[in-house]
């Protein structure tokens, strides 16, 4: 069977990673105006991870666990993301702009996950569906996982997808 995760947030709550309705771990924007910081908390561990966007243009994003940075990512030309965990690299890109559909893939273009947005408008919901290729095994945190879904959220903003920007600021 098909591993499947859900994240969704209502208004200006966290975002929750679920796993058959148990929360794994949360995204919480601090700040509802345009910082793109966040922090990350796990339902197994009282730390609290930090995300941050530094560069000239703002164009990278570091998740840090106290003084270390644990995972970076760097919005290319290509539209989109390089994503260092661990001294290896991945790709996040949307694999389809009117869908919403991200695709995450490791340095030999495997399909690893997706990550489906998708936003109710009418009443300020968010959510996201992320599935994993049954095909490759994947040894990602939910930390990690809910930092992708921080840059799909920053990915979409700086794009210029106006749904998402829209979202962004409203929380």
């Amino acid at each position: 069977m098909m591993r499947t995760l859900t994240v969704k947030s209502e208004g200006t709550k966290p975002f929750q990673l679920l796993e058959n309705n148990q929360i794994l771990a949360e995204l919480n924007y601090p700040k509802w105006y345009g910082t793109f910081q966040a922090e990350l908390s796990s339902a197994k561990s009282d730390s609290v991870l930090t995300i941050k966007a530094s560069g000239f243009w703002k164009s990278q994003v570091e998740l840090w666990e106290g003084e270390e940075c644990i995972a970076k990512s760097t919005l290319n030309w290509s539209l989109s993301v390089i994503i260092s965990i661990n001294g290896k690299e991945y790709l996040l890109k949307m694999k389809s702009l009117t869908e919403g559909l991200f695709v995450l893939m490791d340095s030999d273009k495997n399909e690893l996950l997706y990550i489906d947005a998708d936003m109710d408008w009418s009443n300020l919901k968010a959510s996201y569906h992320i599935w994993f290729n049954e095909g490759i095994k994947t040894d990602l945190s939910n930390e990690i996982l809910l930092f992708l879904v921080h840059n799909c959220n920053y990915f979409s903003a700086l794009s210029g997808n106006a749904s998402c920007t829209e979202y962004l600021a409203a929380m």
